[in-house]
Protein backbone atom coordinates (compact mmCIF):
# COMPACT_ATOMS: atom_id res chain seq x y z
CA UNK A 1 0.00 0.00 0.00
CA UNK A 2 2.71 2.44 0.96
CA UNK A 3 4.71 1.67 -2.18
CA UNK A 4 1.75 2.87 -4.26
CA UNK A 5 1.90 6.27 -2.54
CA UNK A 6 5.66 6.36 -2.93
CA UNK A 7 5.11 5.81 -6.66
CA UNK A 8 2.69 8.75 -6.82
CA UNK A 9 -0.75 7.19 -6.33
CA UNK A 10 -3.48 9.51 -5.11
CA UNK A 11 -5.38 6.68 -3.42
CA UNK A 12 -5.27 2.96 -2.75
CA UNK A 13 -8.29 0.66 -2.78
CA UNK A 14 -8.14 -2.80 -1.27
CA UNK A 15 -10.96 -4.68 -2.98
CA UNK A 16 -12.20 -7.76 -1.21
CA UNK A 17 -15.00 -10.25 -1.61
CA UNK A 18 -18.21 -10.16 0.38
CA UNK A 19 -18.27 -11.66 3.85
CA UNK A 20 -19.29 -15.28 3.68
CA UNK A 21 -18.28 -15.74 0.04
CA UNK A 22 -14.54 -15.22 0.37
CA UNK A 23 -12.31 -18.26 0.00
CA UNK A 24 -9.88 -16.70 2.50
CA UNK A 25 -11.85 -17.32 5.68
CA UNK A 26 -10.97 -15.28 8.73
CA UNK A 27 -8.63 -12.92 6.90
CA UNK A 28 -10.70 -9.75 7.37
CA UNK A 29 -9.16 -9.01 10.80
CA UNK A 30 -5.61 -9.16 9.41
CA UNK A 31 -6.46 -7.02 6.38
CA UNK A 32 -8.21 -4.44 8.58
CA UNK A 33 -5.19 -4.28 10.90
CA UNK A 34 -2.79 -3.70 8.00
CA UNK A 35 -4.99 -1.02 6.49
CA UNK A 36 -5.32 0.72 9.86
CA UNK A 37 -1.53 0.70 10.24
CA UNK A 38 -1.02 2.06 6.73
CA UNK A 39 -3.56 4.83 7.40
CA UNK A 40 -1.69 5.84 10.55
CA UNK A 41 1.61 5.90 8.69
CA UNK A 42 0.37 8.05 5.82
CA UNK A 43 -1.32 10.39 8.30
CA UNK A 44 2.06 10.92 9.98
CA UNK A 45 3.37 11.91 6.54
CA UNK A 46 0.61 14.48 6.06
CA UNK A 47 -1.52 12.40 3.69
CA UNK A 48 -5.23 11.99 4.39
CA UNK A 49 -6.00 8.56 5.88
CA UNK A 50 -9.14 8.40 3.72
CA UNK A 51 -6.97 7.86 0.68
CA UNK A 52 -6.79 4.17 1.67
CA UNK A 53 -10.05 2.24 1.74
CA UNK A 54 -11.22 -1.34 1.90
CA UNK A 55 -13.92 -1.88 -0.70
CA UNK A 56 -16.34 -4.76 -1.09
CA UNK A 57 -19.28 -5.09 -3.47
CA UNK A 58 -22.73 -4.33 -2.19
CA UNK A 59 -25.16 -7.23 -2.35
CA UNK A 60 -28.08 -6.69 -4.68
CA UNK A 61 -28.21 -3.91 -7.23
CA UNK A 62 -27.50 -4.00 -10.93
CA UNK A 63 -24.40 -3.99 -13.07
CA UNK A 64 -20.84 -4.77 -12.04
CA UNK A 65 -20.80 -4.26 -8.29
CA UNK A 66 -17.01 -4.16 -8.12
CA UNK A 67 -16.91 -1.48 -10.79
CA UNK A 68 -19.53 0.52 -8.89
CA UNK A 69 -17.66 0.56 -5.56
CA UNK A 70 -14.38 1.38 -7.35
CA UNK A 71 -16.04 4.25 -9.23
CA UNK A 72 -17.39 5.62 -5.93
CA UNK A 73 -13.91 5.43 -4.39
CA UNK A 74 -12.40 7.21 -7.41
CA UNK A 75 -14.96 9.98 -6.99
CA UNK A 76 -14.04 10.44 -3.32
CA UNK A 77 -10.34 10.63 -4.21
CA UNK A 78 -11.05 13.20 -6.94
CA UNK A 79 -12.94 15.31 -4.39
CA UNK A 80 -9.87 15.26 -2.14
CA UNK A 81 -7.73 16.43 -5.05
CA UNK A 82 -4.33 15.35 -6.24
CA UNK A 83 -1.56 14.93 -3.71
CA UNK A 84 1.05 17.66 -4.00
CA UNK A 85 3.64 16.08 -1.78
CA UNK A 86 5.56 12.99 -2.72
CA UNK A 87 7.01 10.55 -0.19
Amino acid sequence: MLKAFESGADGVAIVRCNDGTCKYRGIAHRVNARVDRARKLISMLGIEAGRIEILSPVSGGNGNQYADVCADFTGRIKQMGLRNNKL
